[in-house]
């Protein structure tokens, strides 16, 4: 082994530049480039100095207006395959790593490219078969460590930046291709595998005296690499349900970290434990290969064939009208007529004349797929959409504008799913069954809360939102009232839920009821209600909730 100290040669060529902006970062990051937005943002809070992030404040305005207005630089990379990774260095830098297992430094103002050598594994590492490249690239916090594959694509190499360094390789965690990389600390970081195991490491960096660092030559570059440690995993787990680990991603709010499988199954995973918290079925199972997370929201994004799935840890189960399954679009035209000329035809059902109209077929008739009989619809004409609920318990939006079925996914309480209502304000949907309210939330596709009912096993015959509170129409004459921010029924100075018990209504005694429902007691069934514009006067109307019964019921509320 050489003992004598070399420089590598394939140290970043901008690292000095680079810590020469970060310093004039550090030295300036408190002068007051943004003085006016502070004092106005002060003087809105009656001049009182807050400890506000001001660059997350303006960050959401800047992401919504950017996009518009970029435009393409295109780099020749010449005859490399497929970039399945990067991540950015610097300002100027971005790195890249390949199918054919290339990492490259890649200057985006020159377009050089730099390749960095591979790490090998030592002679104890068995390569997994048919290698496919590098498919992650993971800086830690402190931006002072970078991960990534190593020649052996189920091994992990670490180098140290800006110089790109060797610091380790990490070899008998995995046994088939390692598919992505996240950080937990600055220390400790989680790879996840097509094995379907997960694993946890932990780099150590010990300080060397220069002059005792051996070099090997890289496989793939010929050019000296610098020695490094050799280690192993602190621990590497089976993921349960999983068949091929293919995304991770961490949120370190919430000390979990979330595991995406290619079988479509979607984990959480307490990283203080290692230990799995929970794991679910995604809807849409066809190449489940990405996926990221929003500590803003508290939400992951999944990608597959042809949806992106938004999964909230918090919400761990979420997710004219006809019976024959389709949805038709109708176009109503009023043709200005001469009232001498309009003809009359007597009604079947009254006898009364009723003047002439015109006959007409739909626009559009479409299946709704994996609908068994439409149910109900509800509207959204802020997002032009529209929710239909089917009998079997099917969940599906439809964007008006082009009439085609955007999405749909199953329900969770999937018995007596006859009523649905929105809230704009909330964008959600209200869906009602037998004994719960399910709450969903279009923007993402994947989560579902569900209230239950007071009155279980008699139904949710309507629902109604009105701002904060949801109004539900019960199967045994009691109207309930949720509050949808304080997240429980509102209740009366007693303690007790509030609600109103409708009257007994009307129900005719026939041979039916004679001869199957005698001196039995049947409350009207609250099958539809509805506000006045002032919100304070309520309309409420049904009947008998046994299909062989005959009645009625309807009442104002004010």
């Amino acid at each position: 082994m050489n003992s004598k100290p070399i420089n590598c040669t394939f140290r970043s060529p901008c690292s000095a530049s680079r810590r020469e902006s970060r310093s004039r970062d550090l030295n300036n990051q408190d002068y007051g480039y943004l003085d006016v937005f502070r004092h106005i943002q002060n003087r809105q809070y009656g001049g009182k100095q807050l400890n506000v992030n001001q660059e997350k404040l303006l960050s959401p305005y800047v992401s919504k207006h950017i996009p518009p207005l970029l435009a393409e630089k295109e780099f020749e990379l010449g005859k490399i395959n497929k970039i399945f990774s990067s991540h950015w260095l610097d300002d100027r830098q971005v790195a890249m790593g390949t199918k054919c297992n290339k990492l490259i430094v890649l200057d985006t103002k020159t377009g050089k490219q730099f390749h960095i050598p591979s790490l090998k594994s030592s002679k104890n590492s068995i390569p997994a078969e048919c290698p496919c490249g590098i498919h992650s690239i993971a800086l830690n916090p402190s931006q002072t460590l970078f991960a990534t594959g190593a020649e052996n694509t189920n091994d992990l190499a670490v180098y140290q930046l800006p110089t790109f360094d060797p610091a380790m390789v990490g070899e008998n965690g995995h046994n088939d291709w390692i598919f992505d990389i996240t950080w937990i600390d600055d220390e400790y970081l989680v790879t996840g595998s097509r094995d379907s195991k997960l694993a946890l490491w932990r780099v150590e960096m010990a300080e060397s005296d220069p002059a005792e660092i051996s070099t090997l030559p890289s496989s793939s570059t010929g050019i000296p690499v610098p020695d490094y440690a050799i280690t192993t995993p602190v621990v590497s787990r089976f993921c349960e349900k999983a068949q091929k680990v293919r995304a991770l991603a961490y949120n370190d709010d919430r000390k979990e970290l979330a595991v995406l499988s290619l079988n479509a199954y979607f984990h959480l995973w307490d990283v203080e434990t290692f230990n799995a918290r929970s794991h679910r079925g995604l809807i849409h199972s066809r190449e489940n290969v990405c996926m990221t997370v929003s500590k803003r929201y508290c939400s992951y994004a999944v990608g597959s064939q042809s949806h992106i799935d938004l999964l909230d840890p918090r919400c761990p189960n979420t997710q004219t009208s006809s019976r024959d399954s389709k949805l038709a679009l109708w176009r109503v035209e009023m043709a200005e007529s001469d009232p001498a000329e309009i003809s009359t035809l007597p009604s079947s059902s009254t006898g009364i004349p009723v003047p002439d109209y015109a006959i007409t077929t739909p626009v559009v008739s479409r299946f709704c797929e994996k609908a068994q009989k439409v149910r109900a619809l509800a509207y959204n004409d802020d997002r032009k959409e529209l929710a239909v609920l089917s009998l079997n318990a099917y969940f599906h939006l439809w964007d008006v504008e082009t009439f085609n079925a955007r999405s749909h996914r199953g329900l969770i309480h999937s018995r007596e799913n006859v009523c649905m209502t929105v809230s704009k304000r909330y964008c959600s949907y209200a869906v009602g069954s037998q004994s719960h309210i399910d709450l969903l939330d279009p923007r993402c596709p994947n989560t579902q809360t569900s209230i239950v009912s007071k009155h279980r096993g008699s139904g949710v015959r309507s629902l109604t939102f009105t701002d904060d509170i949801l109004t539900i129409g019960t199967g045994v004459g009691v109207i309930l009232f949720f509050d949808i921010r304080a997240g429980r029924y509102l209740e009366s100075e007693c303690g007790h839920a509030c609600s109103l018990n409708v009257g007994s209504g009307w129900l005719r005694h026939d041979e039916t009821y004679r001869d199957f429902f005698w001196e039995s007691d049947y409350p009207s069934a609250i099958y539809t209600h509805r506000y006045d514009s002032t919100g304070t006067r309520l309309f409420a109307a049904g009947g008998p909730l046994p299909a062989g019964l005959w009645g009625n019921y309807a009442g104002l509320w004010r």
